[in-house]
């Protein structure tokens, strides 16, 4: 029928959700650093590495993937975690199989997150009005 519809959860705000994804015959998978982390001298460390450093990886809060397969869904999100927002939505355009949300933290000035949603999506995924005012909605 319609499919299931599965809450993209916002990284940094446990519970709140960005908004609702309707998946139909497709896997999902999300990798972030919202929950496994540690503050040191005011740093945030996320638990996923980004092998070429050795280092936490950053540039985004975190990374859903919709694809054919759960595994190849999950092997994305991490790839694409760790690769950060402009290489992410690169590869993303780039890959047929793939559909991708992305959520980039602000940066100062700006006062607000973006999410970055693949215009594949973009009928099958429904924001949650509350998160404009904190993310700048934008597709690519």
């Amino acid at each position: 029928g319609q499919g299931w519809s599965v809450g993209v959860r916002n990284p940094l705000e446990g519970e709140v959700r960005i908004g609702n994804l309707r998946l139909i015959d497709r896997a999902l998978a999300t990798s972030g650093s919202g929950t496994q982390f540690f503050l040191h001298e005011g740093r945030r460390y996320g638990h996923i590495l980004d092998p070429r450093t050795g280092w936490s990886a950053h540039g985004l809060s975190s990374v859903t993937v919709v694809a054919s397969k759960a595994m190849t869904a999950d092997a994305w999100a991490t790839a694409l975690f760790v690769l950060g927002p402009g290489k992410a939505r690169d590869i993303a355009s780039a890959r047929e199989d793939l559909a991708v949300v992305l959520v980039e933290p602000h940066t100062p000035p700006a006062t607000t997150s973006t999410v970055w949603i693949e215009t594949d999506l973009r009928s099958r995924v429904t924001i949650v009005d509350a998160i404009l005012k904190t993310h700048t909605i934008r597709y690519f």
